[in-house]
C-alpha cells in the first residue's frame, strides 16, 4: 500500500508540475514575469523575463515539484525491481526434520520417533 501511494503522489506531482509549467504563463502572465498590457519585448537583452525565462519562483517550484515527481517514480521502480525480502514458503515441520537428520543433528531413533508424531 506504501508503494502505491507514493506512485500516487509521485505521478500527481509530476502532472501537476507539467500542467504549471506548460498553462502557468498563459493563465497568469504577471506572475511569471510578462507584461500585464501584452508587451512582447522588455527593456534589456531577454526581453525583460530575466533569467528563468519569466518564470521566477513559480518556475523554480514546478522544477522542484517535477524532480521530486521523477525521484519518486525512480525510487518506486527501483523498490518493485529489487524487493527487501525474497518471497518464499517457510518449510513444514517434516521437512525441518529431515534437514536437522541429514545434518546429523539427531540420531535414527530420534528422527523415526518425531516423524511417526508428526504423521
Amino acid at each position: 500500500m506504501k508503494t502505491r501511494s507514493i506512485v500516487i503522489i509521485g505521478g500527481g506531482v509530476l502532472l501537476a508540475a507539467v500542467v504549471l509549467g506548460v498553462l502557468g504563463p498563459l493563465l497568469l502572465p504577471t506572475v511569471f514575469g510578462g507584461s500585464a498590457y501584452g508587451g512582447m519585448m522588455g527593456p534589456g537583452m531577454m526581453g525583460g523575463y530575466g533569467m528563468m525565462g519569466g518564470f521566477g519562483w513559480l518556475g523554480m517550484l514546478t522544477m522542484l515539484l517535477f524532480w521530486i515527481g521523477v525521484i519518486a517514480l525512480v525510487v518506486w521502480a527501483l523498490s518493485n525491481l529489487f524487493p527487501a525480502r525474497q518471497a518464499g514458503a517457510e518449510p513444514d515441520a517434516l521437512e525441518i526434520l529431515k534437514r536437522r537428520y541429514a545434518r546429523g543433528e539427531i540420531s535414527r531413533e530420534e528422527f523415526m520417533q518425531a516423524r511417526d508424531t508428526l504423521q
